[in-house]
Formats: C-alpha cells, sequence, structure tokens
C-alpha cells in the first residue's frame, strides 16, 4: 500500500520524506508565496512548527523557498498553531505557514496555511494553491529582489510571551480569581509544541503544574490525538496526584482536552460547550453567531440558545468554518 498523502482544506499532511517530500514542499510553498504576494501589501510570511523529528529540513526548505519568492520570513521555531495565527495577526503578516501533521503519528508532518486575516485559508483559496502547485505555475525572485529571513531565539521568546500576555488580557478571563483558587493541574503536551507556552501560562496564572511529556522532542510519549483511550497516564496522574483537572493536547497544540477531577476525559465536545458557555456568561450579547462545523455536539448549540445566540454549522474542515466566519461575522468558533 503506497504511503498517504491528504490535502484538504486544513493543509497538507503525509509521510515525511515519501509523500511529504523536498519537491512537493517547494511547490506547494511557491503556489503560496504567489496567492501571498497577490492579496497583501506586506512581505512578511511568519513560519512555525511542531517539534516533529522531520521539522527541521522541512522548515528550511519552506523559509528558503519563501526568501526566493521575494517574501521575508519571520521564523518563530517550535510553537503552536494557534501562536503562528497570533503573530501573523500582531504582525500584520501577509500569511503564516506552520510545519505539522496536527494529531497524526511520528513519521508524519505536512504543512497548514493561514492568510493575512491569520484565520487558514479558505476552500477556494486552497483549491487555487494546489492547483496552481500541480501546473507549477509560479516564478521566483531575481537574486536583487529575494527576501529577508529574521527570527531564532529573541523572535521564538518574543511569540510565546506576547501570545501569553494577550490571554491574560482577554476581558472574559478572571485572571485575579484564578491566581487565588490553588489550583493544581496535571499536564500532558505528548512531546509537541505545546509544553512551553501551556506552562508559562499557567505560571502567569500562579496555576501548580504536575507536568507530562512537556519537552518538544518529536518523540511522541504516546498516541498523539487527544482522545480518551490515548489518556491514560495523564488520567492516573491526575488521580493519583489529586489535581482539580488534567489537560492534554495535541502535537501542534490546536486540540485540547479536559480531563476531570476524578481522572474522567470529558471530551472535546463538552470541552467546547464549556468554554462558549463561559464565553457568552461573560461579555455582552454578541451581534454575529457562533460557527460549529458539523461534527460538533448539539451541546454548543443548546448553550447557544440559552443565551439568544444563533449557531451556524460549516463542514468539518478548518478552511470550511473559516468560509463561515468570514462570511457571517462570527464573533467565536
Amino acid at each position: 500500500m503506497a504511503d498517504p498523502l491528504m490535502m484538504s482544506v486544513s493543509g497538507v499532511r503525509g509521510i515525511a520524506g515519501t509523500t511529504v517530500n523536498p519537491s512537493l514542499v517547494v511547490d506547494l510553498v511557491s503556489s503560496f508565496a504567489v496567492e501571498m504576494r497577490a492579496a497583501s501589501d506586506s512581505k512578511l510570511i511568519v513560519v512555525g512548527r511542531d517539534s516533529r523529528v522531520s521539522g527541521p529540513w522541512v522548515s528550511s526548505i519552506v523559509e528558503g523557498v519563501l526568501l526566493a519568492m521575494g517574501l521575508n520570513v519571520l521564523s518563530i521555531g517550535i510553537v503552536p498553531t494557534p501562536t503562528v495565527q497570533f503573530v501573523v495577526k500582531t504582525k500584520n503578516a501577509a500569511g503564516g505557514i506552520i510545519i505539522t501533521s496536527s494529531h497524526n503519528p511520528e513519521p508524519w508532518n505536512g504543512l497548514k496555511f493561514v492568510d493575512d486575516s491569520s484565520l487558514f485559508l479558505s476552500p477556494a483559496k486552497c483549491d487555487s494553491v494546489y492547483a496552481r502547485a500541480k501546473a507549477r505555475d509560479f516564478t521566483y525572485a531575481s537574486y536583487l529582489e529575494c527576501g529577508t529571513l529574521s527570527g531564532g531565539p529573541e523572535a521564538h521568546k518574543a511569540a510565546i510571551d506576547s501570545h501569553v500576555q494577550a490571554c491574560l488580557e482577554l476581558p472574559y478571563i478572571d485572571v485575579e480569581k484564578i491566581r487565588s483558587s490553588g489550583l493544581k493541574v496535571a499536564l500532558d503536551a505528548v512531546n509537541g509544541a505545546g509544553g512551553e507556552i501551556l506552562s508559562a501560562l499557567l505560571a502567569a496564572l500562579s496555576v501548580d503544574v504536575v507536568p507530562l511529556n512537556l519537552e518538544p522532542t518529536g518523540k511522541f510519549a504516546h498516541t498523539p490525538e487527544p482522545v480518551p483511550e490515548n489518556l491514560g497516564g495523564l488520567c492516573k496522574v491526575v488521580r493519583s496526584w489529586g489535581t482539580n483537572f488534567g489537560i492534554a493536547v495535541d502535537p501542534d497544540a490546536d486540540r485540547c482536552v479536559i480531563v476531570d477531577e476524578t481522572g474522567i476525559p470529558i471530551g472535546e465536545e463538552y470541552t467546547l460547550a464549556i468554554a462558549v458557555n463561559h464565553y457568552l456568561s461573560k461579555v455582552e450579547k454578541p451581534s454575529g453567531p457562533i460557527v460549529k462545523n458539523l461534527s460538533t455536539s448539539r451541546a454548543v448549540d443548546d448553550v447557544a440558545k440559552k443565551f439568544g445566540v444563533d449557531t451556524l454549522a460549516a463542514a468539518v474542515g478548518t478552511g470550511d468554518a473559516t468560509a463561515c466566519i468570514r462570511s457571517f461575522g462570527s464573533v467565536w468558533r
């Protein structure tokens, strides 16, 4: 059986070195660069990655291609996918590339693309990028027009610190209440990109952390998808250490699952419902709807209805949800 290659509105994923190979990365990034140059006055692209062991060679190619296309690169190292999106927004960048295969196992890697809105590409933009890459419809900049590369440890730290600070400043987060609560939390980052920033955020909230698999080695301590059958170690630690709850994230830290105080995972569906309920309870009634996807539980609809807020269901996939968010002025997703 041939190694898999997945190309969808959620990005590109496959086996590093076979289906995700240097040639594919060159074509996709070149095509993405053309699209971003045409859509934005900015020439800056933010690049980050998760901790996979194939990440260094993929990121070297990604950054080199962007420079050859005449774009400037801000490389922020091993960070969560949402941190790349945050930096794209705060730096007014033309877009961002995250080198990750999300929750897939160690041999996988891939690319996620965001545009100048800091959101994932719409289905139409994805189709355009993939079609251009297949046709190899792009040209490189002259030697006088190559981009510049910036980044390194200082840029990495600045990205982490500013993202944490932005979370602390969210109007619906009661920082002082959390700090005075004396919480103890077990945290499992599966040796991905989430350990550093989540540790920093929890420390800023004066939360005592029982750490599991926080080092970004790319050697995942267990199957990385944060579903109940893969969280036995975290559940055991929650019970044995008597923590208030547990947190598990996937390798690029854009998925979060909560384990309750008894060591039982409550699942992503309930996590979303709890988050929506908290958000709507702390803000004035929003003018726009909440966007979810078709695989999301009705619990979100029920919670939104309680607050008199509409919900919209998009097709499964980050790009489809993004298109719905843009079309209907969603305030939360």
